[in-house]
């Protein structure tokens, strides 16, 4: 949903964008449809005559700042994520301390 204008030379363009995209969960390794938005998109171009204008660069840039930097499938609370499940379980099963060895040591003091 973008507005276009032209006004003193320059051509100005505001609105939202959203667009899906596919990423990859960084707990389970899933493929996930995750849809980006760009709440506030603005951009402001000074136009020297008639001339085409490509917005792509523009677009392409908000959307990819918008992309979460750590994706998780379970991030709308549409999914369960299984990488968290795995991750859950094994805190809560008890393993032996790496340290115990070293524990059992009697040093002289």
């Amino acid at each position: 949903d973008i507005d276009l204008g032209v006004a003193s030379g320059g051509l100005w363009a505001n609105g939202s964008l959203s667009q899906p995209v596919e990423l990859r969960c960084v707990s389970c390794l899933q493929k996930f449809t995750y849809e980006v938005r760009v709440p506030a998109f603005a951009v402001h171009l000074e136009l020297g005559g008639p001339e085409t204008v490509d917005l792509t660069p523009f677009v392409r840039e908000d959307i990819l700042l918008n992309l979460p930097v750590h994706p998780h499938c379970d991030r709308d609370g549409s999914r369960i994520c299984t990488g968290k499940q795995v991750e859950n379980a094994r805190q809560e099963t008890k393993q032996k301390s790496d340290w115990s060895a070293l524990d059992q040591l009697k040093l002289k003091r």
